[in-house]
């Protein structure tokens, strides 16, 4: 151990070299065969962290730069996936968003919106209350879409002002736009529909 300061003959005033494996007393830090441990004497990857790991609310986890993990105790969002919920991580209006898959709900800033599925709610800019389930859900919907749900792949994908409606299964509401209050429950039910009020329950309902 080290009772007083140390004077290395291969250190400079900016860095350290050092030959094999290095302990750094009273910090818990090892370095081994190029990986660093934390807390453990014996890492086996390149950062080996043994207990928990504490980030400020406004910190991410990234690969290559690109943001993958997400949470906040400020605004409780939390966002699973490369690029999803990016804007939500650096707004203070994206409260309560959860988004999960590759660029769910990518520029959402409205509260309230879950997105789950690769660009599920992509292109959500403002609108709030809305839930994406699945490959391009709710794709273009944008700052006047709300209150809108969709479930299955395609489900509402060009829906961009339309609110209030329902849209469950493939291509289901796959033509609307801004219609209001319509529910198609069924693959492909409503898919060329635009007006309003509009409920249709079965394949290609409508």
């Amino acid at each position: 151990s080290w009772s007083a300061l140390q004077t290395f003959a291969n250190a400079t005033a900016t860095q350290l070299t050092v030959t094999g494996n290095a302990y750094f007393p009273g910090s818990g830090i090892w370095n081994s065969l190029g990986n660093v441990g934390v807390g453990t004497v014996s890492p086996s990857h390149k950062l080996d962290v043994a207990g928990n790991i504490n980030i400020d609310q406004f910190s991410t986890y990234r690969q290559d730069g690109r943001t993958i993990l997400y949470a906040s105790s400020t605004t409780g969002s939390v966002t699973a996936g490369m690029s999803a919920g990016h804007f939500a991580t650096t707004s203070s209006a994206a409260y309560y968003l959860t988004a999960v898959g590759h660029a769910a709900a990518k520029f959402t800033t409205g509260a309230n919106n879950t997105a789950f599925g690769y660009a599920a709610l992509l292109t959500n800019t403002s609108g709030t209350d809305n839930t994406a389930i699945g490959y391009n859900t709710l794709y273009s919907n944008n700052s006047g879409g709300t209150y809108n749900t969709a479930v299955g792949a395609y489900a509402g994908q060009n829906i961009t002002s339309g609110d209030h409606n329902t849209a469950v299964g493939y291509n289901a509401l796959a033509s609307y736009t801004s219609g209001t209050y319509s529910t198609a429950m069924g693959s492909a039910a409503l898919q060329n529909t635009t007006g309003s009020n509009n409920t249709a329950m079965g394949y290609q309902a409508g």
